[in-house]
């Protein structure tokens, strides 16, 4: 509850946040197991979807960013630390540019923080792209791996086409 108000005061995108954590959700609740997921990241993923976007409110070029430092400043009530630190890496690397060892906030994550980090920062980007147009077209997902791949099926009343190519994309 306490990262909704805290998202809400951070002036984003109520209906857009609820649809990328639910699809986030089922994403993760669909290949928790084949990315070695644990249970508890469910709830760092679904905190770092509602937060992904607070950062529009400094900047929308760097959204992802501001994100970053808003949540580490946030103080997130019921998270360690660590776990702040991952739910803000998560939501910073959403859109654009994927880790690298130079970005001092990844650098200090350990080695088994960072591939979590790498698999939930992954279905949080394929989770927005999913609600590319802020309309939650997209009512449903279902997800499997099968020789390595995953496979995303999405459900919609019409089709959404730029959702569906975002995604695809990302």
């Amino acid at each position: 509850q306490w990262v909704r108000e805290f998202a809400r005061k951070c002036r984003a995108n109520e209906p857009h946040f609820e649809q990328v954590a639910f699809l986030g959700g089922r994403l993760f609740d669909a290949l928790a197991d084949p990315l070695s997921l644990d249970p508890e990241d469910r709830e760092l993923l679904v905190a770092a979807a509602i937060l992904h976007d607070i950062g529009y409110l400094i900047s929308h070029a760097r959204h992802h960013k501001h994100a970053y430092h808003l949540i580490t400043h946030s103080g997130l009530p019921g998270f360690s630390g660590r776990e702040i630190e991952i739910v803000a890496n998560v939501a910073r690397y959403h859109r654009r540019a994927h880790p690298k060892k130079s970005h001092e906030a990844w650098a200090r994550l350990g080695s088994d923080d960072r591939e979590r980090v790498r698999r939930l920062a992954g279905l949080l980007r394929v989770a927005d792209g999913l609600d590319r147009t802020h309309g939650s077209e997209v009512t449903d997902v279902e997800a499997e791996m099968r020789d390595g791949r995953i496979r995303i099926v999405a459900r919609a009343e019409r089709e959404p086409r730029v959702d569906l190519w975002n995604a695809n994309r990302k």
